[in-house]
């Protein structure tokens, strides 16, 4: 499989349930997740790991993690100063074709949204060097 411009096999790939035995084994927690993506970092130089922090839905975000059965969303609604993102394995669910356009989709549309608010404070801070509005005489 070619993805992001390397071919990848998903045969090396852990499986979803090793994915959530790991993080189940390791506190559910962004740390147990880093075990999965310097796994895969040391086989492709890419953690295969995504983190996704927009959600429309009722929790936080998600992860989303390359698997051989194909990508894996484990979503999270607490985050812990120590452990990061606290994962609620029960709610792990496949991403699908339609699934994956809406993420995309969301993300298109946050990411234009932020770039044009930087673009114009970007102005706004540079009509003075304090970022005050120049007065008129």
């Amino acid at each position: 499989m070619d993805f992001t411009g390397k071919h990848l096999d998903p045969r090396n790939f852990k499986s979803k349930d090793e994915v959530l035995k790991i993080l189940k084994e390791n506190h559910e927690d962004y740390q147990a997740l880093m075990q999965i993506a310097n796994y895969y970092f040391e086989l492709y130089g890419n953690e295969l790991v995504w983190h996704y922090p927009l959600s429309g839905t009722d929790y936080t975000g998600v992860h989303i993690i390359a698997v051989r059965e194909g990508f894996l969303c484990v979503p999270y609604d607490a985050v812990d100063v120590q452990d990061h993102e606290l994962f609620e394995l029960e709610r792990a669910y496949m991403l699908d074709a339609g699934t994956s356009e809406v993420l995309l989709d969301e993300w298109k549309n946050y990411s234009e949204n932020l770039t044009d608010a930087l673009r114009n404070i970007v102005c706004i801070l540079k009509e003075t060097p304090d970022g005050e509005e120049a007065k008129t005489t």
